[in-house]
């Protein structure tokens, strides 16, 4: 019951699974699928490493129809956009960096959970970077 209210809002949405890429690649058991170096830059994947915590990375990725990949890399407040050759086609900004996951909606949209801080569901406008909020919780969600 208690994710009811999720799965209602995203049916506002048509979410439906993620379309193969068009020529599926056999990439067999333990290959890499991209490498990334760490840091803020371009091209790049911020981390957090603060004594007396633990090190913080990006959290989620979800395939790109065209056999990309898109990462959530919240530590710096974007969702980055890699082509199937590992080139970053796009640095898409969030409205936080306390989100866990990351979805596509099947128009292109990028939908963003954070289910601790803001308890709120983001769809992002990957090309004019709107976004829209929708609660987790509150009146009318039942727990």
């Amino acid at each position: 019951m208690g994710t009811l209210p999720i799965l209602l809002l995203l049916s506002l949405f048509q979410v439906t699974p993620h379309a193969a890429p068009a020529d599926p690649v056999d990439l067999g058991a333990g290959a890499v699928v991209l490498e990334v170096p760490w840091g803020s830059g371009g091209g790049m994947l911020a981390r957090r490493d603060a004594d007396e915590s633990s090190a913080e990375g990006p959290m989620s990725f979800t395939p790109a129809a065209d056999g990309g990949l898109y990462v959530l890399d919240q530590v710096s407040n974007r969702v980055v956009r890699f082509a199937p050759n590992g080139a970053v086609l796009a640095e898409i900004p969030i409205p936080s960096d306390t989100c866990q996951d990351l979805d596509l909606a099947p128009d292109g949209r990028i939908l963003l959970v954070d289910r601790l801080v803001h308890r709120a569901l983001w769809v992002v406008d990957e090309g004019t970077g709107a976004a829209m909020t929708f609660p987790l919780e509150g009146v009318g969600i039942p727990e």
